[in-house]
Formats: C-alpha cells, sequence, structure tokens
C-alpha cells in the first residue's frame, strides 16, 4: 500500500509543478486564476492521501477550509474577469511593458496637456490589444497552449 501513496504524492506533486509553469507563463488573468485552483486541488489531493496513509481523520476540516477557499477566489475571479475587455485581461510582459514605456518617453516633455480622456483611453486600448495580439502569436508559435 506504501508504494500505492507514494506514486499518489509524487502524481500531485508533478501536476502540481506542470500548473506553477502555467501560472509563470500566462498570459491572462484567468490562466492564472484556473492554475492556482488546480494547485489548491493538488494541496487538497495530498492532504487527502497523507490522511489515508496516517489514518487520521482530524486533516478533513483542513481539506474542507481549503475546498472552500478554492472555491470562493475561483467564483471572485470569474466576477471580475467577466467585466474586463481582453485588452485589459491580458498581463503583460516585460518586453511589451519596456516597448510601451519606451513609445512613451518618446513624447515631448513640454507637450499640452490632453483634456479628451476618451481619445486617451481609446489609444491606449489600442496599444494594449496590439500587445495581446502580438502576445498571442508568439504564444501560437510556440506556447503551452
Amino acid at each position: 500500500m506504501t508504494v500505492i501513496y507514494v506514486i499518489c504524492m509524487l502524481a500531485l506533486i508533478a501536476a502540481a509543478l506542470l500548473v506553477l509553469v502555467r501560472v509563470e507563463r500566462g498570459p491572462s488573468m484567468l490562466d492564472r486564476g484556473i492554475s492556482v485552483d488546480v494547485i489548491t486541488a493538488a494541496i487538497i489531493g495530498f492532504i487527502a492521501v497523507f490522511s489515508v496513509a496516517q489514518k487520521r481523520s482530524d486533516l478533513t476540516h483542513i481539506m474542507a477550509a481549503l475546498a472552500l477557499v478554492g472555491f470562493l477566489s475561483t467564483v471572485t475571479l470569474a466576477r471580475f474577469a467577466a467585466h474586463e475587455s481582453d485588452a485589459d485581461r491580458h498581463i503583460l510582459t516585460r518586453e511589451e511593458f519596456e516597448e510601451l514605456h519606451v513609445e512613451d518617453e518618446r513624447l515631448p516633455d513640454d507637450a499640452a496637456p490632453v483634456h479628451d480622456v476618451d481619445a486617451l483611453a481609446e489609444a491606449e486600448e489600442e496599444r494594449l490589444a496590439a500587445a495581446v495580439e502580438k502576445a498571442e502569436r508568439e504564444d501560437g508559435e510556440g506556447g503551452l497552449r
């Protein structure tokens, strides 16, 4: 029986490590949220296997609390993500952020302040949409999808 417990533990650890790659790579907040939810499920599974192996029933409260936290975090993330556009949902990579920062530095310091907020929001949304498209093209070429 000990071999089965060890195999289960190793499978859960491998799953958690693979999901950590998705947490790091993203590209969107929803990908990261689902990944954290899977890690929570792996931790619950790890505690369940440990509980059965050690013949302990006092750990069920911890598993129930983790399940509740995982559920609430997923619902909260889904609720906030439903109101975001695709451009807002995308988390910029370091290269994309630096590219946007370089574009902002090109503006002259003595330029008159712009009071057209809608035009600024549209321009920012177009830049973020271009960054999202670029990231999706890169993911399609060799990413983890």
